[in-house]
């Protein structure tokens, strides 16, 4: 694809803060916040009217006019939210607010306070809702808003939410919410029930949905890549940040390609099935977002590109491709494979050819046809500190290991490490320490060159293996004192399932068989240094004892996955975390209450700067040169008290967003106790619960799962 128009907004644009709306159900306007807390509309087609409002009059006749809001924007997103209109509307989204803003009309719709907060924002239809949606992501929740203000919808996610995507991830025909936030996970919502949840290696900066349940990703690191499903088709990383991914059929076959922004001004294309690369370009400075609409109103959906330096440029998809009866090729990639691996085998048979007819001297330093590369993997507790796992590789020869690749998603710094041992320090054992940061399955891509030590004739050897999610949790022998925090619950499954599970998440020696009718089996959890108790009893009461409720929801939610159980209630106990939410609990409703008062005081002060103003203006009339120095230096002095009770009210937002992160942070632990209906009840109940500010009743919550 080419450009078929360019021009420059000349304005500086927030990378991230650009929408495309019809506010008037037929005209586009390209839409952007500035670094001046403005938000500015280019209408080529139709002249904004009204000069009164948010609404500039100074740039009201300009292709371009410019909103002000007087607030910090944090995000913006156009859509139809009125479902008796067709038309869209502008959202904007802040640290503390909402804004519906009617661009047509010149006013506002609604505006909310948002205690969490608001980052990012998308707009639709979610599940059985037959209303369109507002869905802000904030500290740690999602709240849905309609379109009078009401709010429809809320959940918890375990970080600060950093993207939002709406799709049909089941195929039922009912959109599921998709999830980034800077915890690195993905989670899919199917309404206010988590259906799947997937771990990445940063945090999730950009989602957009494709096509038959697939959905595009950008990481903070630099990664994009497509997932179908809960399965991943293809990644790659870049040294240059993903600013957002966006979905846009290049080719006319029907399929979305992944087009992404950079950082570093690039734009490409990318074919979601193969990750190829199908279109490229290039801006003088970064990217600040990707639309798409008919902004020439010819019939066609064009692919526009916006710079945070106000540049633009439209791309119109490939016609000649979208002619009738051409079929594209899409089997060109299996071949390219297939061919790679033909000259890998015609490489490797060669080499043994040569090996047959070579001199005895040489032969010998030619690598034994039997020659295997293998792994032990096991635990390493010698650092208390840091503990570590070590995966052993050795040859089963005389040979030597030369050099070690060792690739790692989320593990090593680029995601890669490398041993390289000195000439005089080769041995036929190389052992790479690796430390998981979270309970995850990680993938082992491991790369060896081995040869006899001397010879300058090497071989590379490959394997692969994945560690379990729990392998930073080392078995204990014998009976070890409980904890006193624990949750139990009750699986009607054969206890052989439940060994079979543990004998693929847990890092053992040897595998598990069954004693009897009863087990108990005692960790020690390295990364936290705490003891877990996992015991099952012959009624199928399974029962977890640990303080820390994050891993113990990790462990219930990973058995109710591999035993298939779709709701699960249990009882939970932590005395450490009922003092903590009781210690939160309080601070808020303290920090809410000094947040009034500065309010009130700030509003105080408000009314008399306008009187002082006044008063300032009266003097100046009858040319009172004395009132006018004394009302001034009040004025000064008002505005000096009014900057530091601003200042004051900063800092106690700043604290009542870490309490309530925190509450949210534990509701979300407290939930994953819980799988399917149990876990959505839960999280409902303790919104109402920290709302009314009941810590009895949130504590009563988290500990049964009920009211």
């Amino acid at each position: 694809m080419q450009p078929v128009y360019t021009f420059n907004l000349h304005h500086p644009v927030i990378a991230g803060c650009v929408t495309l709306g019809y506010y008037d159900g037929t005209h586009p306007s390209l839409t952007a916040a500035t670094a001046t807390d403005k938000i500015f509309i280019h209408s080529p087609h139709k002249k904004l009217s009204g000069s009164s409002g948010r609404i500039c009059s100074s740039d009201a006749s300009k292709e371009v006019v410019m909103l002000n809001l007087n607030q910090t924007i944090t995000t913006i997103q156009t859509g139809q939210i009125d479902p008796s209109s067709d038309r869209d509307f502008l959202v904007v989204g802040s640290p503390r607010s909402i804004l519906v803003y009617d661009v047509e009309k010149n006013m506002d719709v609604f505006y909310k306070e948002v205690p969490e907060g608001v980052k990012v924002i998308s707009i639709g239809r979610l599940g059985k809702m037959e209303k369109p949606v507002i869905l802000a992501g904030g500290n740690c929740t999602i709240v849905g808003f309609d379109f009078e203000g009401n709010e429809v919808f809320w959940t918890i996610t375990g970080d600060i939410v950093c993207s939002l995507a709406l799709m049909d991830f089941d195929s039922d025909n009912r959109n599921e919410l998709i999830v980034g936030s800077t915890d690195y996970d993905i989670r899919v919502f199917k309404e206010d029930k988590i259906v799947g949840e997937l771990t990445e290696t940063e945090a999730v900066t950009s989602l957009t949905p494709l096509q038959k349940s697939c959905f595009g990703y950008g990481l903070s690191n630099g990664t994009i890549g497509v997932y179908e499903k809960l399965q991943r088709l293809w990644r790659i990383k870049s040294k240059n940040k993903a600013v957002m991914v966006f979905n846009y059929d290049i080719d006319g076959d029907g399929l979305d390609e992944l087009i992404i922004g950079w950082s570093n001004g690039k734009v490409d294309g990318r074919s979601s099935r193969t990750g190829e690369v199908v279109f490229k370009d290039n801006f003088t400075s970064a990217v600040a977002g990707i639309v798409a609409g008919d902004y020439r109103l010819i019939g066609t959906r064009d692919l526009i590109c916006c710079s945070v330096t106000g540049e633009v440029r439209g791309y119109e998809a490939n016609r000649m491709l979208r002619a009738p009866g051409r079929r594209v090729n899409y089997g060109h990639d299996a071949v390219r494979e297939m061919f790679s691996k033909k000259q890998h085998l015609m490489l490797e048979l060669s080499n043994y050819k040569e090996s047959t007819n070579q001199p005895v001297e040489v032969a010998k330093s030619k690598i034994p046809m039997q020659t295997k590369l293998q792994t032990v993997i096991s635990l390493n507790d010698t650092d208390l500190k840091k503990p570590r796992i070590d995966v052993n590789l050795f040859t089963n020869n005389d040979t030597v290991i030369r050099a070690v690749l060792v690739f790692c998603e989320g593990i090593f710094q680029g995601e890669s490490h490398v041993l390289h041992p000195k000439d005089d320090e080769l041995t036929s054992n190389v052992t790479v320490p690796i430390t998981p940061v979270n309970n995850v399955p990680v993938d082992l891509h491991i790369k060896a060159l081995i040869g006899h030590k001397g010879s300058s004739n090497f071989h590379l050897f490959e394997l692969s293996r994945q560690l379990p999610r729990f392998a930073m949790l080392q078995l204990l022998k014998g009976k070890q004192e409980k904890p006193k925090s624990f949750s139990t619950f009750v699986i009607k499954e054969r206890i052989q399932r439940i060994i079979l599970w543990v004998n693929q998440n847990f890092l053992l020696q040897s595998e598990m068989t069954l004693a009897g009718l009863d087990m108990e089996l005692y960790f020690k959890a390295l990364q936290v240094n705490q003891v877990v108790a996992f015991c099952v009893g012959s009624d199928n009461k399974i029962t977890i004892y640990c303080d820390d409720m994050g891993l113990v929801g990790e462990i219930t939610q990973s058995l109710a996955h591999f035993l298939n159980v779709h709701d699960l209630e249990a009882r939970a106990q932590f005395p450490k975390i009922q003092e903590n939410l009781k210690e939160l609990m309080t601070k808020m409703v303290e920090l809410n209450d000094v947040r009034l008062q500065l309010s009130t005081d700030m509003a105080s002060c408000l009314d008399t700067i306008r009187s002082h103003v006044i008063r300032i203006e009266d003097a100046r009339i009858i040319e009172d040169v004395e009132g006018v120095s004394k009302w001034t230096s009040s004025l000064s002095a008002c505005n000096n008290d009014i900057l530091k009770s601003y200042k004051v009210r900063n800092q106690n937002h700043s604290d009542l967003m870490q309490c309530l992160k925190q509450i949210n942070k534990y509701i979300e632990q407290a939930s994953k106790l819980r799988v399917g209906k149990p876990q959505s009840r839960l999280v409902g109940l303790c919104r109402a619960a920290v709302k009314n500010n009941n810590v009895v009743s949130l504590l009563r919550i988290i500990n049964s799962g009920n009211n």
